[in-house]
Order: C-alpha cells, then sequence, then structure tokens
C-alpha cells in the first residue's frame, strides 16, 4: 500500500479549510432556522389577512342586504348630494380575469374554516368580482382542492380532506 506524504503547509490549509467549512455549515444551520421562522410568522399573517379579508366580505354582504330591505327614503338620504356613495350603492367594477391561482386564493379565504353553501359562495363571488358565477362554478368542479356535498340544489363547498397542507403549498 502507498504511503502519502503530506507536508505540515499542506495539513495546516486542509485544517484551515475544514474550519472553514464548518463554520458555513453552522451559518447555513442557523440561516435556515432564520427563514423558517420568517415563513412561520409570514403564514400566520397571511392567515390573519385573510380572516380579516373575510370579516369585510362577510360585513359587506350584510351591509348590502340591509341596504336591499331599507326603505327607498333612507336609500335616498344615502345618495345626498356631497356625500360620497356608499360601496353598496355603487355597482362595482369588473376586475380583470382571474386565474386559477386568484380564484384558489379567493375560494380558500372563503372557505378556511368552515364549508359554504353554493348559493351564498356565488352571491358573494358575484358582489366582489362583479362577473357570473358559472366560472366559478366551473372552476370549483376542476379544482382538485374543493368538494361538493349535498343534494342539487343545496350543494355545499369545502375544502377538501388532506388537501389544506397542499393548498398552502400552492398558495405560498
Amino acid at each position: 500500500m502507498p504511503t502519502l506524504n503530506i507536508d505540515a503547509e499542506t495539513i495546516t490549509e486542509l485544517k484551515q479549510q475544514k474550519a472553514e467549512i464548518t463554520r458555513l455549515a453552522t451559518a447555513a444551520g442557523k440561516t435556515e432556522a432564520g427563514i423558517t421562522a420568517l415563513c412561520e410568522k409570514l403564514s400566520h399573517a397571511q392567515e390573519q389577512l385573510h380572516s380579516e379579508h373575510e370579516a369585510l366580505s362577510e360585513a359587506r354582504h350584510q351591509f348590502n342586504q340591509l341596504l336591499a330591505g331599507a326603505s327607498p327614503s333612507l336609500q335616498f338620504l344615502l345618495r345626498q348630494p356631497g356625500s360620497k356613495p356608499s360601496a353598496a350603492t355603487t355597482k362595482s367594477k369588473p376586475s380583470g380575469p382571474l386565474g386559477p391561482r386568484e380564484k384558489t386564493q379567493w375560494v380558500y379565504s372563503k372557505l378556511r374554516r368552515r364549508a359554504r353553501s353554493q348559493a351564498e359562495l356565488c352571491e358573494i363571488y358575484s358582489g366582489d368580482f362583479g362577473k357570473s358565477t358559472k366560472s366559478l362554478l366551473a372552476f370549483l368542479v376542476t379544482s382538485k382542492y374543493f368538494r361538493k356535498t349535498g343534494t342539487p340544489g343545496d350543494f355545499s363547498w369545502s375544502i377538501s380532506t388532506n388537501r389544506e397542507n397542499d393548498l398552502r403549498e400552492y398558495l405560498a
């Protein structure tokens, strides 16, 4: 078996390289832990934002229902000159086309905590985007993340079992 003749200078250099690699590995581990903590904070902030958006959407929906049931004179008072029209009295402007990611994100925010009836989900969708609900229903039917339960005319949509984590990764 041949012997290796390594001089002291090479050994010192190898030790320095080993120390540098160890230092870089430790720094990479700390960086990974920091990034993981930041991702968790970001995820928590996103969940809070979705909750607030959902609460705002619910409040808007309730306000629109109350306004629709208000007397014409009260509706007229809400439209007096000098006052800005409320969100309920102005037609929402249709937004640009929603791609699968945007629709998925929107539906996820609506179905995160519970199932919603199809009629309620469609009403909120058309209120938020001013668009036909046919595109939403077509999307829901073909999506792997959401499932439909109930009977025709009384469907309820929810996040599919064991898909919530997949969906979060998709939305990240």
